[in-house]
């Protein structure tokens, strides 16, 4: 109550006019505390002119009239402070006449200051509209946006500045549809978050806009906003926390937070339950149910084992029947939407007609049409249609004589179908405090509960359960299983683990206190070291509920000291709560797994993501044949596992994913990148050393060829060759070009002044620039092909051309021969062409 006093004391009124700022109310006197701002603003010359003002206007009080008579009544006129125009508009509007015309002398009489009180009406009349309009813009605005008022406030220059978003909007008609932006209400949320500490950040884990106020998701209320005053906005949103259906909300809401994380895994371990994961309903966390089948499928804390039971269920033969039943019921709604005389189901037999009360065994879809058009027999209607609760029979006779008539199997099944759903998690907070958290308890769907430890069926009540858990049977088979006492223990102990409270009774033990006083340790570093070391062990008792994937990252979290509730996360730099549902959501979170990648491709480390075989080879197929850089790539890969692939190149493992996307980043990073192409360049001069001491053509034609990158070029020729990593492919490319017709003249074409041109005596080295060299070049050469100077550069060959239109190298003697081949000559119209056309 203190804190929120203290909250309310240091309120704001409205903007200042001036500078935009929120003025802060001074013992409760708004009109002066927005005086005392004021004055902040004032230098000396703002002082002088506000002398003049008021001297002005004590002489515009005192009424200087004097006689003038009106050309149409020949009444005296008084004049008001010697403005003859405005004495007149007043009088004129006695006699409703227009308004009267002034002589030219009459005119000289009057003075300027009717021109000068015009100017000022004028410029008082546009802030007073502008003013005006956004009042009336806010009051014609509904509720949710009408409480976004505060944020916004008019400058010296009458536009409308948002506080938050700290932008203008304009025109002020678009205030409404900037307030219903997602950007400006994420930015309200994170104003009301820098006013909080950061433990205490948990409190806005649900509140979001909707419709334009500000609502808690979890319990679908809306919340006062109040622009003017944040932290008041804070105190009604921690006033609505501490409730009595939010943290009951909150509480039901854990459970199904943490069944689906364990679907959300078991569907990355497994493509089938990936495919099949939308029939799966759950409302209590260590049971699941097919929507399909409606059966339940058998939990286990292995997380194998429970992966069989997904898979043995998937692949049986009863969920496929179930599956084809379910679409040729779809398929039927489709067909026949609205309301039908027969209604289908799908029932463990095939499907069945709940109106009929009759099942098909083999059904297909001409069954169902051929039903549908049957006539009802009034025998076998259900109950709701012979009694209307609507209109109720009066006499009791008719009543039981209908009752009679009622079949007695249509009774049966109608209670099976109405019959209402099961709420474990209700049954068991029925229970003591030493029964509430019993995890190996889980509904089997006939409205029955099953102990997994006896492997027995109970009814659903609170005196069975009790009854159950407190027999001799249950006991023994308890004491048999490791888990449950660790578990019972975790119950008994009010959450803590039983070694982490076993530590804190040794620590609290009178014998370890007077050990500990021997010894001669302070007594903060005795509550230090008592809360570190129960804390520690705390998390590795948490770590073990956890799954086997998320166990690793613990090695991340560090302890805050004087701290007992809550780590530090090393990677994400954010504070985490001490419990195993909020460690999960940590660390099955975006940021945390981004944080992660980040930290580990910086020290060099695959990421790895536990994936399928099956499918992987497939996306990996896909990938071959879409994209050119993984097919170029892909002989090199080799399969290592089922999580990652093998660079027989870089020697590198590379990981494997379910996600297409994310498998061709993995692949092409690793591609393009330098290492691997370092040990390409190596690879390909190791096998070029090796032909050129195996093949006798490659190693006399070796003067001619070039290493250009993953290609070779022939300067004898002008022609790149294509090269491979293999040795025989690479053999092959180089020979059938060495061998072809064109070299072949070329090298035996005797070498005269007419056949080549003489070498243009121009610096190609490296430290020339590649325009000087170009320029130099075409100095030589006729006026007619200076033009093609601007697609010609430096190649990364040294003493070579390149032409970016053809996008090949060329021999500088060569140079004339390149521009006047046809090939360049269309290239060079084409692209002409293309900036002609519009």
């Amino acid at each position: 109550m203190a804190g929120r006093m203290q909250g309310a004391s240091t309120s704001y009124c409205d903007i200042c006019p001036v500078c935009g700022a929120r003025v802060e109310v001074l013992n409760g006197d708004v009109r002066f505390s927005m005086n005392v701002h004021l004055q902040s603003h004032r230098t000396e010359e703002t002082i002088i002119q506000d002398i003049n003002k008021h001297l002005r206007i004590s002489q515009a009080s005192r009424p200087q009239t004097s006689n003038y008579t009106c050309p149409d009544c020949k009444e005296n006129i008084e004049v008001l402070n010697n403005d003859v125009a405005f004495s007149l508009k007043i009088h004129a509007k006695k006699h409703k006449s227009p308004d009267l015309v002034i002589s030219d002398d009459q005119r000289s009489v009057a003075s300027d200051s009717s021109r000068k009180s015009d100017k000022k009406l004028k410029e008082q009349s546009k802030k007073c509209e502008d003013s005006n309009i956004l009042e009336a813009l806010f009051n014609t605005m509904p509720p949710g946006l009408k409480s976004h008022r505060g944020f916004l406030f008019e400058n010296e220059n009458g536009k409308a500045i948002c506080t938050v978003c700290k932008i203008t909007v304009e025109p002020k008609l678009s205030i409404s549809e900037h307030l219903k932006t997602k950007a400006h209400e994420d930015k309200t949320i994170c104003l009301l978050k820098e006013k909080l500490p950061v433990n205490l950040h948990e409190n806005l884990e649900f509140i979001s806009f909707y419709g334009s106020h500000l609502c808690c998701n979890l319990c679908r209320c809306k919340i006062d906003l109040c622009s003017t005053n944040p932290y008041e906005t804070i105190v009604n949103i921690i006033v609505h926390n501490s409730g009595t259906d939010h943290p009951k909300r909150k509480i039901e809401m854990s459970g199904q937070i943490d069944a689906d994380l364990v679907l959300k895994s078991l569907s990355r371990l497994n493509p089938l339950i990936n495919v099949n994961k939308h029939m799966i309903s759950h409302k209590v966390f260590p049971q699941f149910k097919c929507s399909v089948c409606d059966k339940n499928i058998g939990h286990h804390e292995n997380e194998k084992e429970l992966i069989k039971n997904f898979v043995s269920h998937f692949s049986s033969s009863a969920h496929s029947k179930c599956v084809f039943y379910r679409e040729i019921v779809d398929s039927y709604n489709a067909l026949y939407p609205g309301d039908k005389a027969h209604k289908f189901t799908v029932s463990k037999s095939g499907i069945s007609c709940i109106i009929c009360n009759c099942t098909f065994a083999e059904a297909n879809l001409d069954k169902l049409i051929l039903h549908s058009k049957q006539s009802l027999d009034p025998m076998k209607l259900p109950p709701a249609s012979l009694f209307n609760p609507v209109f109720p029979s009066t006499s009791q006779e008719s009543s039981v004589k209908k009752e009679k008539s009622v079949n007695v199997s249509t009774l049966t099944s109608l209670e099976t179908t109405q019959k209402k759903e099961l709420n474990l998690s209700s049954l068991l907070n029925t229970l003591p405090q030493q029964f509430k958290n019993v995890r190996y308890i889980v509904e089997n769907g006939k409205g029955q509960v099953t102990c997994q430890i006896c492997k027995c069926t109970i009814p659903a009540s609170t005196y069975n359960l009790k009854t159950h858990l407190l027999g001799n049977k249950h006991k023994t088979n308890e004491n048999k299983s490791g888990v449950t006492n660790e578990q019972k223990k975790l119950d008994i102990n009010n959450g803590i683990p039983a070694s982490t409270y076993n530590l804190q009774t040794d620590l609290l033990g009178n014998k370890h206190k007077i050990n500990e006083n021997n010894s001669g340790v302070t007594n903060d570093q005795k509550k230090l070291d008592i809360n570190d070391g129960m804390l520690n062990q705390r998390i590795k008792d948490i770590s073990n509920l956890l799954p086997s994937f998320m166990q690793l990252n613990t090695a991340f979290l560090e302890i805050i000291p004087n701290d007992m509730k809550q780590v530090l996360c090393s990677v994400c730099n954010c504070k985490v709560t001490v419990s195993s549902m909020n460690l999960q959501e940590h660390f099955s979170g975006s940021q945390h797994v981004s944080s992660v990648k980040k930290l580990l491709e910086k020290k060099g480390i695959q990421v790895v993501e536990t994936v399928s075989s099956g499918e992987k080879d497939i996306l990996f197929n896909n990938l071959v044949k879409t994209d050119k850089v993984i097919k170029s790539f892909a002989k090199f890969l080799e399969k290592k596992d089922d999580l990652h692939y093998f660079c027989k190149l870089c020697k590198i493992t590379i990981t494997r994913s379910n996600d297409e996307q994310l498998l061709k980043r993995n692949l092409t990073s690793h591609a393009t990148g330098q290492k691997h192409k370092k040990c390409l360049q190596a690879n390909l001069d190791q096998i070029y050393q090796k032909l050129k001491l195996s093949n006798t053509i490659i190693a006399t034609n070796n003067d001619y060829l070039k290493r250009n990158d993953e290609t070779f070029f022939c300067s004898l020729c002008g022609c790149t060759i294509p090269s491979s990593a293999e040795e025989e492919n690479l053999e092959k490319s180089l020979m059938s070009h060495l061998t072809g017709n064109k070299h072949v003249e070329k090298r035996a074409m005797p070498l005269t002044p007419h056949s080549i041109p003489a070498i243009f005596p121009v610096d190609m080295s490296l430290n020339v620039s590649s325009k000087d060299v170009v320029m130099e070049c075409f100095k030589r050469l006729p006026l007619s092909f200076q033009d093609d100077a601007q697609y010609i550069g430096k190649s990364s060959i040294v003493g070579y051309f390149s032409c970016k239109l053809c996008e090949g190298i060329i021999n500088p003697r060569y140079l004339r021969e390149h521009l006047e081949d046809e090939n360049h000559i269309l290239k060079k119209i084409s692209t002409t062409t293309d900036l002609i056309t519009f």
